[in-house]
């Protein structure tokens, strides 16, 4: 059975106050078969950056980040989107955003995150359920235990009902990793550019860099407004960011 690796990681929060600069919360996951290539060409980037005496004032704090793009000096994050883009993997994202009034009605479940993560995951997991689908999240919250055994639990839900409607039950498996997984940093790129476009005025520079990674963009779901935007229909943001008419 071949393995499919799903890397998942969310930028903002889904807490019910917010302001114009936090309105959106996005979780991305990125998809590929061969994550052990996407490792080494990381390293790589990280060795190149280490040994370049330009980097030598960020280097004491780049050796404790890691690759983290809110941190990350300017000409890091340059380095890592010039190489980002010709790694070998699909990104698939969901947005929230926190001015619809749905957005309580989603908090006062109880469970928002994981809701959300049903809508990200199920036709991933559709998808490939022929193959191992291997999830690897990124920690979340202040109990990763807790957020484990969710997390659990809305895989189980999404594989009982593949199963019922296609008389398959998809092979998941489950793990949580700290920052120190290198691979998850393609999710946390990915969500800093996303987020840096969802702001009232987007730098000058994330738009470029969006340019930069939009061909890596399987799909975008903009969840309350049920707007979905793929290679055959881009992005625009402008049309997210119009809100709840």
């Amino acid at each position: 059975m071949k393995d499919v690796y799903y890397y998942i990681d969310e930028a903002g929060t889904l807490e019910s106050l917010f302001s114009e600069k936090d309105r959106f919360f996005v979780i991305t996951c990125c998809i590929t078969d061969s994550p052990e290539n996407i490792r080494s060409s990381l390293n790589e980037l990280k060795m190149t950056i280490e040994d370049d005496p330009y980097f030598a004032p960020q280097l004491k704090k780049f050796k404790n980040d890691g690759f983290h793009a809110t941190v990350n000096h300017f000409d890091i994050r340059a380095r890592y989107y010039s190489k980002l883009h010709s790694l070998n993997f699909r990104a698939y994202s969901v947005v929230i955003d926190k001015s619809f009034s749905q957005f309580k009605d989603l908090l006062y479940r109880g469970r928002a995150y994981y809701d959300v993560l049903y809508v990200l995951l199920y036709k991933r997991i559709l998808s490939n359920r022929q193959l191992r689908n291997v999830m690897i999240f990124e920690e979340y919250g202040s109990k990763p235990y807790n957020h484990l055994e969710k997390i659990k639990q809305i895989i189980e839900e999404i594989c009982q009902k593949i199963e019922r409607d296609h008389d398959v039950y998809p092979t998941v498996e489950i793990y949580v990793h700290d920052k120190t997984d290198i691979v998850l940093s393609i999710v946390d790129y990915m969500n800093y550019v996303l987020f840096q476009m969802l702001l009232p005025k987007p730098p000058e520079k994330m738009v470029e860099n969006f340019s930069l990674i939009e061909p890596k963009i399987g799909l975008l779901n903009s969840f309350f407004a049920k707007k979905f935007f793929s290679e055959t229909n881009r992005i625009n943001f402008d049309d997210i960011k119009l809100g709840q008419k």
